[in-house]
Order: structure tokens, then C-alpha cells, then sequence
């Protein structure tokens, strides 16, 4: 992970979340920009045009290295 990125939990939860989507084929609204330019930035998720965010290989692996957290 680049210097300077921490990921909160509420940035897994949108990663979870982008996931979901992406496994269920849907579009997922409302992610925060800043997010969204994080999880890019990182390379976990990618901008795909008109379908918006995707999970990206390495988001997968993020996710699959984290423990769910019960909230």
C-alpha cells in the first residue's frame, strides 16, 4: 500500500460493498468521492465509464486479507 494511505473501516465497507455489486453485475451509487479517488489511487477499484466503479484483482486480495469486522 503507497505511504501515506490508511484505509478506515469505512473504506472496507465501501470496498465490500463495490464488490457486491460487481459480483451481482449492478451499479453502485453514492460512494463519497474521496473514497472513490482513494480505492482508485490504491489501484482496488477501477472507473469503468458508464458502469462507474468496479473491484479490481488487488481490491480483492485487500479484502480477502481483512478480517470482517462485526460493526
Amino acid at each position: 500500500m503507497p505511504m501515506g494511505y490508511q484505509l478506515t473501516p469505512a473504506d472496507f465497507e465501501w470496498l465490500r460493498q463495490i464488490s457486491a455489486a460487481a459480483d451481482k453485475a449492478s451499479a453502485l451509487g453514492g460512494v463519497p468521492l474521496g473514497v472513490a479517488a482513494k480505492l482508485t489511487g490504491l489501484g482496488f477499484v477501477n472507473w469503468i465509464g458508464q458502469v462507474g466503479l468496479t473491484i479490481s484483482n488487488e481490491g480483492r486480495k485487500a479484502l480477502s486479507a481483512r478480517p470482517v469486522t462485526p460493526p
